[in-house]
């Protein structure tokens, strides 16, 4: 689960369907199955955890590239795609180390190896954005999707009780007559 950073092993022909539960870093994005393991990328982690797939025990917790984004095993490797640096590194699963990275440019989302090959798919990458001048608004581009950041269409109910609850006591005032600037009413007591 990419919410909680969970991999779950579910047993279709159990009445309770998940076998075992377990933390496997932040943002898990992809996984693998081989090597007798189970890989699994961690995007915001820039980790791979190797899981022992029987009992769900995280057995090595492998630093790679930054925002790994694919995984695959194949040839005695694992092989993971790191977007943010345009590397696929290979993991040597008898060390549970990098043993090597290979640059492929731009932005590598996702990893494959099939007829004994390694398949890269790679997206070009976004530029840097352009330097703002002191009355420009600067963009600020972030790995992930940070969700809704207004508390009207925020879910999170966590997020909207800990920051935004004192939002909803308050009556929206009508703005100024003839301004059509947004309006933020004067904080007041309830």
């Amino acid at each position: 689960d990419q919410d909680d950073g969970t991999l779950a092993r579910i047993d279709p022909r159990s009445a309770n369907a998940v076998t075992w539960a377990t933390q496997v870093g932040q943002a898990p994005v992809a996984l693998a199955l081989g090597e007798d393991a189970v890989w699994v990328a961690s995007s915001q982690g820039d980790t791979v955890s190797r899981v022992d797939p029987e009992n769900g025990a995280v057995t090595a917790v492998i630093p790679v590239g930054r925002h790994p984004t694919g995984v695959a095993t194949g040839a005695g490797a694992v092989w993971v795609a790191n977007s943010l640096d345009g590397t696929v590194s290979r993991i040597d699963p008898g060390t549970n180390q990098v043993a090597a990275t290979i640059a492929v440019g731009e932005a590598p989302r996702g990893v494959t190896f099939a007829d004994d090959r390694v398949w890269v798919s790679v997206q070009t990458a976004e530029p840097p954005p352009p330097a703002a001048s002191p009355e420009e608004v600067a963009r600020v581009l972030v790995q992930s999707d940070p969700g809704p950041t207004d508390p009207a269409l925020d879910f999170d109910v966590t997020r909207q009780g800990s920051t935004c609850a004192r939002l909803y006591n308050y009556p929206d005032l009508p703005a100024p007559e003839g301004d059509a600037r947004p309006y933020a009413a004067p904080l007041r007591a309830p």
